[in-house]
């Protein structure tokens, strides 16, 4: 069935919704987008079958081989050439594995792993298989070792407009975690606690520095609690995403509320990577944080220099043309008398 167009208010209501959504900081949910490149990736099964997955996880004695195949679709309607290499798996700022450039030094897993091929040419709207080897090196560390296998259009990259020029790269990584056999375990540690804005902002932030120190993949839970001369203020728990061996990760933690300027004492407690670590310490604030994640602060907006509109006055204008988009769209227009057309066919 298909949907009627949306009306004027309707229009000036998701306008002014996306604008709020822009300006405040407030998650929007957003629909489903096509592939971004023309083309994507998917690992496939032992006997070459179709999987859903975008990873391959496999368990290797220190000098084994495994030898995997990638399932590479085009949904391009021109045919494309695609660079094939392997990258190391790193650690994001805020957990979760990300992924090294092409043009950064292959000191990991990356060192591992061989594509058969350099470059893919892909007819339009087409699939292939690419396959790749793994070869695990006599004297591989025991424990989780993360490399990818990434595949980059090698068409020329564009460079976005404005005062600051940025070179728009299409990449599909398809992750290669590798469990070398042997004794291993977790461990992870946390210090240097602090207390400050986050960047650009005015939300009051718990920074701490979080250190992978064993052999293996960790997924921690994170519980910090900050308390004022003996009183609790609250506290916040936060399941972490996936954090690599050897990483070593400046993490903030958003605090929920203001806090003003004073003595604060934090003690943050992690679980779920080897034996639980905690770390406690007394913590100076100079200056008031007023921001939250609903309202962030007045510096989120870049200042032009030369008068720039505050962000009350932004909000506050939004809402007077949602107003008035709302009176108009009520008023009854008047009826026209039908012009005569011959010949004119109904609609």
């Amino acid at each position: 069935m298909l949907s009627s167009p949306p009306t004027p208010l309707r229009r000036l209501l998701l306008l002014g919704v996306a604008l709020l959504t822009a300006i405040l900081g407030v998650p929007a949910v957003a629909s489903a987008a096509p592939t971004i490149g023309g083309f994507s990736a998917r690992a496939l099964g032992p006997n070459g079958d179709v999987t859903p997955q975008t990873y391959f996880q496999e368990t290797l004695a220190p000098g084994a081989t495994f030898h995997g195949e990638l399932l590479v679709t085009s949904t391009s309607k021109r045919a494309q050439a695609l660079k094939v290499y392997s990258v190391d798996g790193l650690t994001g700022n805020t957990t979760g594995t990300v992924y090294a450039n092409e043009s950064d030094p292959r000191t990991g897993a990356s060192q591992w792993i061989t594509p058969t091929k350099a470059t893919l040419h892909m007819l339009k709207k087409s699939d292939r298989t690419i396959g790749f080897t793994v070869k695990v090196p006599d004297d591989a560390t025991p424990g989780d070792h993360v490399g990818a296998i990434a595949l980059e259009s090698k068409k020329k990259p564009k460079v976005s407009k404005g005062q600051f020029g940025v070179n728009e790269i299409i990449r599909v990584a398809v992750a290669v975690s590798i469990h070398v056999t042997g004794n291993s375990s977790a461990a992870l540690t946390v210090d240097n606690l602090t207390i400050k804005a986050l960047a650009g902002t005015q939300i009051p932030s718990i920074g701490m520095q979080l250190r992978n120190t064993g052999q293996l993949l960790c997924r921690p839970a994170l519980a910090v609690e900050l308390s004022q001369n003996g009183t609790v203020l609250g506290s916040v728990n936060r399941q972490l995403d996936t954090i690599l061996p050897g990483a070593d990760i400046a993490y903030p933690l958003p605090w929920p509320k203001p806090l003003a300027s004073g003595t604060y004492h934090a003690k943050v407690n992690l679980t779920g990577c080897g034996a639980p670590a905690t770390t406690e310490a007394d913590l100076v604030l100079k200056g008031n944080l007023a921001g939250s994640v609903a309202r962030p602060g007045p510096n989120t907006l870049p200042d032009s220099g030369n008068g720039g509109v505050p962000i009350w006055a932004m909000v506050l204008g939004i809402l007077v043309a949602l107003v008035a988009g709302i009176l108009i769209a009520r008023r009854k227009p008047r009826e026209k008398s039908p012009k005569q057309d011959d010949g004119a066919q109904p609609a």
